[in-house]
């Protein structure tokens, strides 16, 4: 409850600052709409996954009085690790980015992109996160302790703040910075040569040759679709 609780403040103060600082009043149209859209396929995707967590809540109260800064601090850097290997197979298996390419469709990038995914991708990457998780056999609520740092993470680098040259590159020495991973939904790459997959750190792109530093904010989405309802709905059907 206390994680959407926070979750749900972060996400409201950075969809007014991104409202506030949109220059005028066609654009600020335009990202209303856009955020509908995005809401939508939240509450399809994420209700599926909260499903899914739910079969697995039993395990989760066992042993929760635990606690070791250790555990979390390795489970964190676990499961991105884990994530970055599974953004990267949605980029390169064409099956997976037929679900993927719903997120990257995006063309005016807000707080509320970091939660427009087809519900596929959300089962498939749960279910990939929780089999990697309960392999190492670890007590469950480190794995909501990273839910909660990667979704500050996934909130904060999908929102357009424009950080001096110098504070964007000391962040992004250790962490995926917001225009760092802007470029990674530049429109002008192809998804099979992406770079900057990483959630939270910056380290396991430099680590596998995936990392592109970017200060300046780039066009964003994909040349083939136009960020509509109609090509919106067409990308939930894909087969």
């Amino acid at each position: 409850m206390a994680k959407s609780l926070i979750l749900s403040v972060l996400f409201v103060s950075l969809i007014s600052w991104q409202y506030q600082h949109t220059p005028n009043n066609s654009e600020k149209n335009y990202l209303i709409k856009n955020i509908k859209h995005n809401m939508i396929l939240f509450i399809i995707s994420y209700g599926i996954q909260a499903l899914l967590l739910f079969r697995f809540l039993p395990s989760a109260s066992q042993n929760t009085t635990s606690w070791s800064w250790v555990m979390a601090i390795f489970c964190i850097l676990y499961l991105d690790l884990i994530t970055y290997f599974w953004h990267r197979l949605n980029h390169q298996i064409p099956w997976l980015w037929k679900f993927h390419k719903v997120h990257h469709s995006d063309n005016l990038l807000n707080t509320s992109s970091a939660l427009r995914f087809h519900f596929v991708e959300v089962i498939l990457g749960t279910l990939f996160r929780i089999g990697f998780f309960t392999f190492l056999q670890l007590p469950w609520h480190y794995y909501f302790i990273h839910e909660l740092v990667f979704q500050f993470f996934n909130f904060t680098q999908h929102t357009k703040i424009a950080l001096n040259n110098k504070l964007n590159k000391i962040i992004s020495y250790v962490f995926i910075s917001p225009s760092v991973h802007h470029y990674h939904h530049n429109i002008l790459l192809e998804n099979s040569k992406s770079y900057n997959l990483s959630t939270i750190f910056s380290f396991w792109d430099r680590c596998f040759k995936t990392y592109h530093y970017q200060n300046a904010f780039v066009d964003c989405g994909l040349k083939d679709q136009e960020n509509t309802a109609q090509d919106l709905l067409h990308s939930l059907m894909a087969k």
